[in-house]
């Protein structure tokens, strides 16, 4: 029997405008059959059987452009490989008509036949390919710059591997390091030949600030001296980074860059032409002119030396104090909202901008709470004792709550225009003093509305503490109240406590000259900053300038000896105490 191909019309496709149509048209190959051509032919019925359309395919199916609504007679033939000549040809007709066929929404891969179609779609598929793979580059490459980045902000140092945290000291003794400190360079990173060295404006042991310039641009530079323990380079790189990390605040000092890579290793910050607010507050307080306001207040002239050497007077007036404290509060709400505790909040690190905005600076002992709400130094060195928080005297433990209680310490420093806190207390009596309950008293010039705000930073428990946004609020609401709540005369507290020498204490001589102190053990940390035994409660008392606070006598130590190493602005002194010494009278270092 002679095969046949079977020919179908399997679909029409959608149309292609209104007269025109595509239809396939398909069949069954023969089976055996290879290399097989088909030649088609299309008719239109009663046109005198005349062609309107001839090709040839190899392929078992054709797609023919038609008209609408028009009957067509389709052909195929093709050609057997074979002996027999009467079956080597196959012949199949078809009959339809266009507007009775199905339909067929979908487009159809037969339009590429067409050559305009093709160089279309070949634009379309380059251009998709292209935007893919910039698309793909470009989230690369910022992966890449991200974990560069976060590389580079890497301190690192060969001997060991430690968290940001850590504050490594070497105060008054040798350098352990053998190694260098490794470094990587950033954004922040800076030129060294662009920085210009000026005026110094302060100094200590082992660093140093001075003025100078940077692209013409006036700025605050710290130092770490050449020579000076690897330790002390580790500690200016991790404030660096610290500060890269804090951001921008209008009440924060900002950071310009770093030179990381040369020695010396340089913190360049903007510059604040008036320096500290507590220097400030003592010039006001011993320098300026208090002279009575139309409405019966206080206000007090004082005088600046200009950068160019020109005397600048001004006016300082109670808002003024309560705005200095409110801007610090904002600094210090920022501070906490980004996880970060300063660990030194005091008047000597506010410093003064033009149009009397304040300034937080210093961020050599803040550190990173995100993880813990918390920080807890377990090393030696230098801590700001009249301003840590009970418990961290106790525990060495820093939080935002502890730098609350700073705040309520610069709050006294600001009534009192840079009075020393607690100025008839020693420092080796201080934890004792404040365990037994005593807080300093109301300065005689302060409201009982303010005095409230500060004592509320001294809670024993830190959770009943003000927040720094709660602490901001209060002093807003002091700022719009329509009178003065603190006066800038007959202020109580001497503004120093050199006059404390008879306080019995084994350290009253030196250690009251001292804003940092630190004490460690032979053969080991304590636990504690001082050997506090338990005593009876004392009830607490009222110093003045005449009248010290009388401090029981503490039991002794259960140690043969310890060693005390006081730090006397940046002088290092040791003391070795023994048990026949720490009940006996007062002595100095």
């Amino acid at each position: 029997e002679k095969p046949r191909l079977f020919v179908n019309i399997s679909s029409m496709v959608t149309e292609i405008d209104s007269d025109l149509v595509l239809v396939n048209v398909t069949w069954q190959p023969v089976a055996n059959q290879t290399e097989l051509s088909y030649n088609i032919t299309t008719f239109v019925e009663n046109r005198n059987g005349m062609a309107v359309d001839m090709f040839v395919t190899s392929h078992p199916f054709v797609v023919l452009r038609l008209q609408q609504d028009t009957q067509y007679v389709v052909k195929v033939e093709t050609k057997l490989v074979s002996g027999d000549e009467d079956h080597n040809i196959i012949t199949e007709m078809l009959q339809f008509n266009t507007s009775e066929l199905p339909s067929y929404q979908e487009p159809v891969a037969y339009r590429l036949l067409n050559d305009d179609d093709i160089t279309q779609m070949n634009g379309i598929i380059i251009g998709v390919t292209c935007f893919v793979i910039i698309l793909v580059l470009s989230s690369l490459a910022a992966v890449l710059y991200k974990k560069r980045k976060s590389f580079k902000d890497i301190i690192v140092t060969k001997a060991t591997v430690a968290k940001s945290n850590s504050y490594k000291s070497n105060v008054g003794g040798k350098s352990d390091y053998s190694n260098q400190l490794i470094v990587f360079s950033d954004e922040w990173e800076l030129s060294p030949q662009k920085l210009k060295f000026s005026t110094l404006l302060g100094q200590g042991a082992f660093g140093k600030v001075v003025t100078g310039y940077y692209d013409d641009q006036k700025v605050a530079i710290k130092l770490v001296r050449e020579g000076a323990p690897i330790s002390y380079k580790e500690d200016l790189v991790a404030e660096i980074h610290l500060m890269k990390r804090i951001g921008n605040h209008p009440n924060i000092v900002c950071l310009i860059g770093a030179c990381t890579l040369t020695e010396p290793i340089a913190l360049v910050m903007e510059y604040v032409p008036y320096g500290n607010l507590q220097n400030f507050l003592k010039k006001c307080r011993l320098e300026g002119d208090l002279r009575k306001r139309p409405d019966g207040t206080s206000e007090m002239t004082y005088a600046m030396v200009q950068d160019c050497g020109e005397i600048e007077n001004g006016v300082v007036t109670p808002a003024d104090m309560l705005s200095f404290a409110r801007q610090v509060s904002m600094a210090m709400e920022y501070l906490s909202e980004k996880k970060y505790v300063h660990r030194d909040l005091a008047a000597r690190n506010v410093l003064i901008h033009y149009n009397k905005v304040v300034k937080v600076c210093d961020f050599g002992l803040s550190r990173d709470i995100f993880n813990d709400n918390h920080y807890k130094k377990l090393t030696n060195g230098k801590l700001p004792l009249k301003w840590m928080a009970i418990e961290s005297l106790r525990d060495r433990i820093f939080t935002t709550q502890s730098d609350v209680w700073s705040f309520g310490i610069l709050l006294w420093e600001i009534v009192t225009m840079g009075a020393s806190p607690y100025p008839n207390v020693a420092l080796a009596d201080l934890y004792f003093v404040l365990s037994t309950g005593y807080r300093m008293d109301k300065p005689s010039n302060c409201s009982d509305e303010l005095y409230a705000i500060m004592r509320s930073c001294w809670e024993d428990e830190p959770t009943d503490r003000p927040t720094f946004t709660q602490l901001r609020f209060m002093l807003e609401e002091l700022l719009t109240e329509d009178r003065d709540y603190l006066v800038l005369e007959d202020i109580d507290v001497p503004i120093s406590n050199s006059d404390n020498s008879s306080n019995p204490s084994p350290l009253s001589a030196s250690a009251e000259r001292a804003a940092m102190c630190s004490l460690e053990l032979e053969g080991g940390a304590m636990s504690m900053p001082y050997p506090i035994m338990p005593v009876s409660p004392v009830a607490p008392s009222s110093p003045t300038a005449s009248h010290p606070v009388k401090i029981p006598k503490k039991a002794t130590p259960r140690r043969d000896h310890m060693r005390i190493n006081v730090c006397v602005h940046q002088k290092s002194t040791d003391r070795l105490i023994r048990p026949s010494e720490s009940d006996s009278s007062p002595s100095s270092c």
